[in-house]
C-alpha cells in the first residue's frame, strides 16, 4: 500500500499490539489498513512487552502496518516514539492518540519525517487545536474522529449531538487544510452489521470517508456503508449524461441539474473508479454471531 493508499482508505482495524499471534488474522481480512494499537487495546502492565512484539513485527512485515502510539507527552508515548523512529522505513503511519497540539505533531514528525500521520482527536484540546494542526503546512496528514474518548471528555453521550457537531468540525478542518476526508471512529458492537453499517453511512453522508473497525466482522459493513450506494451511482450515471447532452442547466424527474449536482454526480464516480474498499455484497445475509473472545481483535480509542 502506498502514501496515496493510505490517506484514501476506509477501514482501518485495530489489532492488540501485545497479541502478535492475532497481527497476522487481520493481515489476512479485508481491512485497508491493520493499526498495531500500543495505546488503550493493551494494558497498562503489557505496554512494554506490546512494544517488543511490534518491533518484531515490523522488522518481519515492512511497509503493511501501521502503529498506535500513545499520547506524545506521556511515558509510553515517549517509548512508543522512540521504537516507531527506529522503523521510519518500515511503518505505512502512525495513528497518534489524543493529539491536541502543533507540538505534539511536530514532535512525531521531527522523529519520522517521511511517515505519513493520523492525527486522533479525541479531548475538547484537540478540537480546538483543529485549525491550527491543518494549517501547518505539514504533507501526509490525516485527522481522525476518537468518538468515544471524546464523549467522555465533553461528559456527554457518544450518540449526541455534541459528538455530531465535534464530527463536523473535523470535515471542515480537513477541508480547509486541504486533507484528506476524515476517518469516524468505531462503532462498540462487534456482533450488529446493521449498527456498524448505519454508523458508516451516516459517517459517509456527513463527509467521512474512513471508518475505525475493531473487528474483523465489522470491516464488510463498514465498507459498504462507506461506499456510494447502487441507487446514487445510477442517479449520478443519470446526471452526467444529461449535462453532456444539454451542455447547461436543465432538470431530470422534476430535479434541476446544474453546476453544483453535476460536480456531486462527477464526485460519486470518480469515488466509486478510485475506491479501495473491498465491501462483501452478502454481509447483509446473516448477522454474525458474537465471535470467541480468543479469536477477537480488540482496539479501543
Amino acid at each position: 500500500m502506498t502514501t496515496a493508499d493510505l490517506l484514501g482508505a476506509r477501514t482501518f482495524l485495530f489489532a492488540p499490539g501485545h497479541r502478535s499471534d492475532l497481527v497476522p488474522k487481520a493481515m489476512r481480512t479485508s481491512a485497508d489498513v491493520v493499526i498495531c494499537d500500543l495505546e488503550d487495546g493493551v494494558p497498562a502492565d503489557l505496554r512494554e512487552e506490546a512494544r517488543h512484539q511490534v518491533d518484531e513485527l515490523l522488522g518481519l512485515s515492512p511497509g503493511a502496518l501501521a502503529v498506535r502510539m500513545s499520547a506524545v507527552d506521556s511515558a509510553d508515548g515517549q517509548a512508543d516514539l522512540a521504537l516507531l523512529a527506529q522503523h521510519r522505513q518500515s511503518l505505512l503511519g502512525i495513528v497518534i492518540a489524543k493529539c491536541e497540539s502543533p507540538e505534539h505533531l511536530r514532535t512525531v514528525r521531527d522523529a519520522v519525517p517521511d511517515v505519513p500521520l493520523l492525527l486522533l482527536i479525541e479531548s475538547a484540546h484537540g478540537l480546538d487545536q483543529l485549525d491550527t494542526l491543518t494549517s501547518l503546512g505539514l504533507p501526509n496528514l490525516r485527522l481522525v474522529l476518537g468518538s468515544l474518548d471524546l464523549a467522555v471528555d465533553l461528559d456527554c453521550d457518544p450518540g449526541s449531538e455534541t459528538v455530531t457537531w465535534s464530527a463536523a468540525r473535523l470535515v471542515v478542518a480537513s477541508r480547509r487544510g486541504d486533507l484528506p476526508s476524515p476517518v469516524s471512529g468505531v462503532t462498540p458492537q462487534t456482533d450488529d452489521p446493521v449498527a456498524v453499517h448505519e454508523s458508516a453511512r451516516l459517517a459517509r453522508a456527513m463527509g467521512f470517508t474512513g471508518k475505525l473497525c475493531i473487528h474483523p466482522a465489522q470491516l464488510a459493513p463498514a465498507a459498504e456503508g462507506l461506499a456510494p450506494t447502487a441507487a446514487s451511482v445510477a442517479w449520478a450515471r443519470s446526471i452526467t449524461a444529461a449535462a453532456i447532452r444539454t451542455g447547461g442547466t436543465t432538470a431530470i424527474g422534476g430535479e434541476m441539474v446544474d453546476a453544483p449536482v453535476v460536480a456531486r454526480a462527477e464526485r460519486i464516480l470518480l469515488e466509486v473508479a478510485a475506491s479501495v474498499g473491498h465491501p462483501d455484497p452478502d454481509w447483509q445475509s446473516s448477522a454474525p454471531e458474537p465471535p470467541p473472545s480468543s479469536s477477537a481483535l480488540p482496539g479501543q480509542e
